[in-house]
């Protein structure tokens, strides 16, 4: 297999400007608290009841669900084997489907808990965030919100939170999404973190996978673009990332993720998958983007860089070649050239193993439970 060196890329302007001091200084604990009494008074969905009770509703079903449950499930079957209930193999059989709901259960009410804990805004947390945002020239939005303003994922059905932008400049946002409830929704995974940056012209829709992200993108239920779609990228850089686009738009897809971008990327945020979808760019990870490790937050803005420094590039080169050919005219006029935006083909996408995996273990409980023996 060929190699290629990586060329050496230094450390991005917005990185070096950062200001994290914020993030971990020791911090007042009546400063905290005075922040937390205004921030309330001026954002009442702060308190978030409903969230709160959801929690704890969750909660109480996963004692139940849990040890309650596992104690009630063993006393009915070892009553049954005395009584002779389960003789008959209708019985038992019924009584172990029923029963197999309950680990699945409390594996969903744990995952939840855990999940909802991590991105609970703690005074603290919260006051951290602020400040860092002032210091760096952003605005903060704590969230719940839909995610209506982010065209491409208006379909997908998200809220977004902890949510960080620019004030001047490119329009560049950082957050973290999640699934509302209830969403049928399987073209993102249910929690993930997102940089978005927006630009002044419509994209080819390229996603850039990071096969570190391979294995929970394999089992996640989500669908995934069609392999076929799939570009060779030079040296060792398909070790890192998957590069997939339409037909037709392999040209620009090569264009922007030259050799330095991805030795950018390989290098900072190797665990980061990368979508371009009409004006917008989406650099996204499983886990939560916003957080309080300066570290990280160095490494996004210099992914962020490697990547909107070449959409620079690409815009005035794309510019230029969507120009159209001069319109008909009578004899004597001066030739017209109008602008034409077109909407640039779409990935075609397939389910993932993990989806498969969860339809077909629906279907085969249904078959186990209810086919008769």
């Amino acid at each position: 297999m060929s190699t290629t060196t990586r060329p050496t890329v230094e450390s991005s302007s917005s990185a070096a400007r950062l200001r994290t001091g914020p993030l971990t200084e020791r911090v007042r604990r009546r400063d905290v608290r005075r922040f937390w009494r205004s921030w309330r008074v001026a954002h009442p969905s702060t308190a978030r009841t409903v969230e709160r009770v959801r929690r704890v509703v969750i909660l109480l079903a996963a004692w139940v669900v849990g040890p309650v449950g596992v104690l009630a499930l063993g006393a009915v079957l070892v009553a049954g084997f005395q009584d002779g209930t389960w003789d008959d193999p209708e019985q038992l059989r019924g009584f172990l489907v029923f029963a197999s709901l309950f680990p699945f259960a409390e594996g969903v009410f744990v995952w939840f808990l855990v999940r909802t804990r991590r991105r609970r805004a703690t005074p603290e947390r919260t006051y951290r965030l602020v400040r860092f945002a002032h210091a760096n020239g952003l605005s903060f939005e704590l969230g719940p919100v839909p995610a209506s303003h982010l065209g491409p994922w208006r379909d997908r059905q998200l809220l977004v939170r902890n949510v960080l932008r620019t004030t001047s400049g490119r329009p560049v946002e950082f957050g973290d999404h999640e699934l509302v409830p209830r969403s049928s929704n399987t073209r993102q995974a249910s929690y993930g973190g997102y940089a978005a940056v927006r630009l002044g012209v419509p994209l080819p829709h390229v996603v850039l996978l990071a096969r570190r992200n391979a294995a929970s993108r394999r089992f996640s239920p989500v669908l995934l673009p069609d392999g076929d779609q799939r570009l060779g990228l030079e040296g060792d850089f398909d070790e890192h990332f998957e590069l997939l686009c339409p037909t037709g738009s392999e040209r620009d897809a090569l264009y922007l993720f030259t050799p330095d971008v991805m030795a950018r990327l390989i290098d900072d945020v190797g665990a980061f998958d990368v979508e371009l979808v009409d004006d917008h760019v989406f650099l996204t990870v499983p886990g939560d983007l916003v957080t309080l490790d300066p570290d990280r937050w160095r490494a996004v803005l210099d992914a962020v860089d490697a990547v909107t420094a070449k959409l620079d590039r690409w815009e005035r080169w794309r510019a230029d070649d969507e120009r159209a050919a001069p319109v008909s005219r009578r004899a004597g006029d001066e030739p017209e050239v109008r602008r034409v935006t077109r909407r640039a083909p779409r990935l075609r996408y397939r389910p993932g193993l993990g989806l498969v995996l969860l339809v077909g273990g629906v279907l085969a409980w249904f078959v186990i439970g209810f086919w008769p023996l």
